[in-house]
C-alpha cells in the first residue's frame, strides 16, 4: 500500500478521476469500452509530460521520471512490513537563469486568463516573484485529425483530434476540502480497502501544482476542438475552487514595467499607413513632445470643460499611430480641446472610442484615457 502520496501523484490521481467523472456526467454510455483508446498513443505519458512542463517552474528536468518510483512513492508496505527500495534520480537544468524567461511566463499566464468568461484575471501571484517560483501559467496544443471519435460507428470515416493542456497553479488546499470530497466521491466508495491517512494531510497548505491532461476533442461533448477548451474542465475549476485571488501582483507589475520601458513606436505599430502629411506628423511630434505628459489613466479636463496642457499632449501622442484614422482623430481631438458643453464632450469621446486603430495596446490605452476623461467630467462643477 502507498502510505503517502506527494503532490504530483495525488494530482495525477485527481486528474484521472476528473476525466472519469466528466465522461460519466456528459451522458456517454459504456465509458470503458467506447472511450477512445487512441489517446494512449501519445509519445509522452501524462507523467512525463507533466515533468517536462514543470521545467518552466523550477528549471529542473528529471531524466526518465516514470522509471523513478521515489518521485511519487514515499514508502511501500506489504503485510505491515516496509519494503525498502533504492532510487537514484538524474536531473538537468535547462535555463541559465529563470529570470531570463519572465516574458515566457507572462505570455503563458496571459494564455491561462485570456478568456473573459473564465473569470480568472484575479489569479495573479500576490508576492514578489524575484525570490520565489512563478506559478499560474499554462499552455495548450492540439493534434491533427488522427483519431476516430468515440461516439461514431465503426464504419464511420470521421476523424477528430485530441487536445493537450499543461499548467502550473498556486493553490490553497485544506484538509476539510479533501475529507468533504472523499465523503461524496462515488468512485472512491467503490474501491474496496482504499483508505486515506488524514493525519499526514496538513490542516491547510499552499502549494504550486503542475498538471498535464489530454482529452479527445469532440465537438458534441466537449465543445470547440482545441486544447484550451480542456482548461475549462481542469485548471479553471481548480483555480475557482482553490486559487488565491490577488488584486495586483507579479504579472500585472511586470506587464506594466514592459509597457513603460517600450517605446510608443514599438507598442503602437500597425500595418495601416497614416493619412497625415509629413508636415502634420512633424508638427504633432514637436507639439506632443514638449513638456510633461499625463498617464493614460490620469488624463482629465480642466474647468470649462477644457482639455489643455499635459492632458492634451498625451491625447495628441496617439494621433501619429492611428493609421488611416489619424486625420479624423485629430479633428475630434481639436473639438475636445474646448467642447461646447459636457454633453458635447461626451459625444466626442464616444466617437474616439469607436475608432479601431488596429493595435490592441493602442486601443486599450485610448480607452483608458477616454474613461479617465469621462470620470473627470463628472467631477467638474455643473454649469
Amino acid at each position: 500500500m502507498l502510505t503517502k502520496l506527494p503532490v504530483s501523484a495525488r494530482n495525477l490521481f485527481c486528474l484521472y478521476k476528473m476525466q472519469f467523472d466528466f465522461v460519466q456526467n456528459s451522458g456517454i454510455n459504456n465509458y470503458t469500452s467506447n472511450y477512445s483508446i487512441a489517446l494512449g498513443t501519445l509519445e509522452l505519458s501524462l507523467y512525463e509530460q507533466m515533468h517536462l512542463f514543470n521545467t518552466l517552474y523550477d528549471n529542473n528536468l528529471n531524466i526518465q521520471p516514470a522509471k523513478h518510483p521515489s518521485l511519487f512513492i514515499n514508502s511501500i508496505e506489504l503485510a505491515g512490513s516496509k519494503i525498502s527500495f533504492s532510487d537514484s534520480i538524474s536531473a538537468i537544468t535547462i535555463f541559465s537563469d529563470l529570470q531570463n524567461i519572465r516574458p515566457v511566463h507572462l505570455a503563458l499566464h496571459k494564455r491561462l486568463i485570456s478568456n473573459p468568461s473564465d473569470n480568472l484575471c484575479q489569479y495573479d501571484i500576490c508576492e514578489n516573484g524575484n525570490n520565489s517560483f512563478l506559478s499560474n501559467f499554462a499552455k495548450s496544443g492540439t493534434t491533427d485529425d488522427v483519431i476516430k471519435p468515440f461516439n461514431t460507428d465503426i464504419t464511420d470515416t470521421t476523424r477528430t483530434n485530441y487536445g493537450l493542456w499543461n499548467a502550473v497553479m498556486r493553490l490553497r488546499l485544506k484538509r476539510s476540502d479533501l475529507t468533504d470530497a472523499v465523503s461524496k466521491d462515488s468512485l472512491i466508495k467503490k474501491m474496496r480497502g482504499f483508505t486515506i491517512n488524514y493525519s499526514s494531510v496538513p490542516d491547510e497548505e499552499t502549494m504550486d501544482v503542475t498538471l498535464a491532461c489530454v482529452g479527445e476533442c469532440n465537438k458534441q461533448f466537449t465543445g470547440t476542438r482545441d486544447g484550451k477548451t480542456l482548461h475549462g474542465y481542469v485548471s479553471r475549476e481548480f483555480l475557482h475552487a482553490f486559487g488565491i485571488p490577488c488584486s495586483s501582483g507579479v504579472y500585472a507589475d511586470y506587464e506594466s514595467y514592459i509597457h513603460k520601458k517600450t517605446s510608443d513606436r514599438d507598442k503602437y505599430r500597425t500595418n495601416s499607413k497614416s493619412d497625415l502629411s509629413i508636415f502634420s506628423k512633424a508638427f504633432i511630434r514637436l507639439k506632443s513632445g514638449f513638456g510633461a505628459k499625463a498617464d493614460v489613466d490620469e488624463i482629465k479636463f480642466d474647468a470649462g470643460p477644457k482639455l489643455q496642457g499635459k492632458n492634451y499632449r498625451k491625447m495628441l501622442e496617439f494621433a501619429s499611430y492611428m493609421g488611416e484614422n489619424s486625420r479624423y482623430y485629430c479633428k475630434l481631438l481639436e473639438a475636445l480641446k474646448n467642447p461646447k458643453s459636457t454633453k458635447d464632450a461626451e459625444s466626442i469621446i464616444e466617437k474616439i472610442t469607436a475608432i479601431n486603430p488596429g493595435n490592441q495596446l493602442l486601443k486599450k490605452d485610448i480607452d483608458k484615457a477616454c474613461d479617465s476623461l469621462l470620470r473627470s467630467l463628472k467631477s467638474l462643477p455643473s454649469g
